[in-house]
């Protein structure tokens, strides 16, 4: 206890002979360092001082549906951060009744702000809402709320400088337009009950700005960034060009002569000049003729224009390999994260690029491409899967296609990731050629994000059809000691059988059920897999798998091979040696990929090493798992997943679970 407090700061506090913190303090204090889903699902589960510590610290998020609005009422008043969507059916008069539930929403706001009752801090429209609804309620919550994101917006002028007006206190402003609207910064008139405002407030703390699909005129935009000084993020998605407008109104809006053009007119380097330190960006225009893509120079001046902005999303056609070179050169340091966007085609290179580029780029913490497909025949560096995704056996393939006998595989096809750092994965994975939709693929690609991403914490996958039972490799992900969020979208192949691998922590059941597997596993298919481009310093020949009985085969293939202990991170801790006499005749280890053992992908072996890892280490299974969803993707699928969403919520109760119907 003396030492926390020495390390808090209490060491004068305690000189002074006065009372050292009582425990609900130290508490707080605690707290304070602790993220919403520990604060929800563990600390206000202990008893009930700590739950009524707690609450302060925990964000209140409310999801409301609009047309269900007057059952969903009754609690918002505490609501920090509130989505209000709609659940897509109508009733009579569609726009009639949503004008009307926007007003319910309006002058419930209003008795809770009167009361002094609303601590709405984040808000979320994730539909379509007219202007003249949305400024009542920024005018009654706008003070308080420090995030606004507005999605799916219709009317072509979009006030953002009303909005900055009503919300001063606003950080982030994310705007969506669903088809094509126009910024306006400068209102003029009464924006919102007793407001009156002229222009934009002198400075804003605004430091994230997201408009996608919304013109903005140059100056406009100038002026807009400079009164930000504590702007970090600037995307503007899919810029249009600008229409004629008609000013007879009195809107303070873009003219026709201040279209921007992103990538020309030497914008940017006047942005850079004004912002030289931002770190989040996107830039790109709409597919307008008059409009047209950067090429791979201007891309590659944008990165050199902003060597320190360590987040950058590009439009599929903006990555090309010139743009990978000059990420290389210009940020190889400072770039963590990359995100994709891609909401039509990708360019059918692009795979192959960003594969190349995830092979050489240690530095990527995050990438969230979900639209870029990649082959996971790339991940089979054996070449064990034939066009099915299925197994090459020795007695079919191997006599029908002897060519392959002898060769080894190509340089290229042996690279692997080397971001071993990344933390956000989502990506999805399709092959034109083969048909890996078996078990065996499941294998291959868990197997393979497993091992040479060990430290990812959030994982996305969309495939077209994956096993996820304990053979489909499913648990492989358990090497993921730091994973908080999973999300698979796939159609199920196979009755998800055996998910009692996730319980966290091992019982004597669970053993003995682990310790069968991995006989069975060592066993089935043994010396029957015909590998391509086998790795040479595991070329043994094998014996017959009967020889001394299921449980001496596996104890002579682990002397023979050696034991796989790879640990959580999928790191070669040295002891997994061939024996002396085996050594001379293998003087490098070519399994060994930058550090990394990657024998036995997508093999039933891979998770028999895994069983006998936790088993010999009893490690925990997904110890900071906060989130765990599964998209059968086909409602034939439903039975399937609701077994798996009921296994689980068995085995670990303390995870958010969602399973879509």
């Amino acid at each position: 206890m003396n030492q926390l407090l020495r390390s808090k700061g209490f060491k004068s506090i305690q000189s002074k002979n006065t009372l050292p913190p009582l425990p609900p303090e130290l508490l707080e204090l605690i707290f304070l360092y602790l993220n919403q889903h520990t604060l929800r699902r563990r600390v206000s589960l202990v008893c009930r001082q700590w739950n009524s510590i707690a609450q302060p610290f925990i964000l209140t998020q409310k999801r409301i549906q609009l047309d269900k609005l007057r059952q969903q009422l009754s609690d918002l008043g505490f609501a920090q951060d509130l989505t209000v969507q709609t659940s897509g059916s109508t009733q009579g008069d569609g726009i009639r009744d949503e004008s009307q539930h926007w007003i319910e929403l309006t002058e419930h706001l209003e008795r809770l702000a009167e009361n002094q009752n609303t601590k709405l801090r984040n808000l979320r429209i994730l539909q379509p809402i007219q202007n003249s609804l949305l400024n009542p309620i920024l005018a009654i919550v706008g003070l308080l709320l420090t995030s606004l994101e507005l999605r799916d917006m219709e009317e072509y002028y979009v006030p953002i400088g009303c909005f900055l007006s009503l919300c001063p206190q606003i950080a982030i402003l994310d705007l969506h337009h669903r088809y094509t609207g126009c910024a306006e910064t400068l209102p003029r008139g009464e924006i919102g009950p007793g407001h009156h405002q002229a222009e934009l407030p002198s400075r804003l703390r605004l430091q994230s700005l997201t408009l996608r699909r919304i013109g903005i005129g140059r100056t406009t935009l100038l002026r807009l960034v400079g009164v930000c000084p504590d702007l970090e993020g600037l995307r503007l998605v899919q810029l249009p060009r600008l229409e004629s407008l008609d000013n007879s109104d009195g809107i303070a809006g873009p003219t026709n002569d201040d279209n921007i053009s992103l990538f020309r007119d030497s914008f940017l380097e006047y942005l850079s000049y004004l912002h030289p330190h931002l770190k989040s960006i996107h830039f790109s225009n709409a597919m307008d003729p008059l409009f047209p893509n950067p090429t791979s120079s201007q891309m590659a001046e944008a990165l050199r224009l902003f060597p320190l902005a360590n987040q950058w999303s590009f439009h599929s056609h903006q990555l090309t390999s010139t743009t990978f070179q000059a990420i290389r050169a210009f940020n190889s340091i400072t770039l963590t994260t990359i995100e994709v966007i891609a909401p039509a085609t990708v360019r059918s290179d692009l795979p192959r690029l960003l594969h190349e580029f995830l092979c050489e780029y240690p530095h990527l913490l995050h990438l969230k491409a979900p639209d870029v497909k990649l082959s996971p025949e790339w991940f089979d560096l054996e070449g064990i899967l034939d066009l099915n995704g299925s197994y090459h056996h020795e007695a079919e393939y191997g006599k029908r296609d002897p060519i392959f006998a002898g060769i080894s595989i190509a340089p290229f096809h042996r690279r692997i990731w080397a971001c071993r750092n990344l933390r956000t994965l989502h990506m999805s994975f399709h092959v034109g050629g083969m048909c890996l939709t078996s078990t065996e693929s499941s294998r291959l690609l868990f197997g393979y994000i497993s091992k040479v991403c060990p430290r990812l914490q959030d994982l996305r996958i969309r495939h077209g059809g994956l096993n996820l039972s304990h053979k489909g490799g499913l648990c492989l992900l358990s090497r993921l000691h730091e994973l908080r969020r999973l999300e698979i979208a796939t159609e199920i192949i196979d009755q998800p059988w055996n998910i009692d691998w996730t319980a966290r922590n091992m019982s004597a059941a669970l053993a003995i059920k682990m310790k069968f597997w991995i006989t069975i596993f060592n066993l089935i298919g043994a010396g029957a897999i015909f590998a391509k481009y086998p790795f040479e310093s595991t070329a043994v020949v094998s014996k017959s798998p009967y020889q001394h009985g299921l449980f001496g085969q596996y104890i002579e293939d682990r002397a023979e091979h050696g034991s796989d202990n790879n640990g959580g991170d999928g790191s070669y801790d040295g002891r997994d040696v061939f024996m002396d006499g085996m050594n001379s005749l293998t003087p490098s280890l070519d399994y060994m990929i930058s550090g990394l053992d990657m024998r036995n992908l997508g093999r039933l072996k891979d998770i028999a090493n895994l069983f006998h890892d936790r088993l010999s280490e009893n490690w925990s299974c997904w110890p900071h798992m906060e989130y765990l969803e599964i998209n059968p993707l086909s409602k034939k699928y439903h039975s399937k997943a609701k077994f798996m969403k009921e296994a689980l919520m068995r085995y670990r109760p303390e995870i958010e679970i969602v399973i879509h119907d």
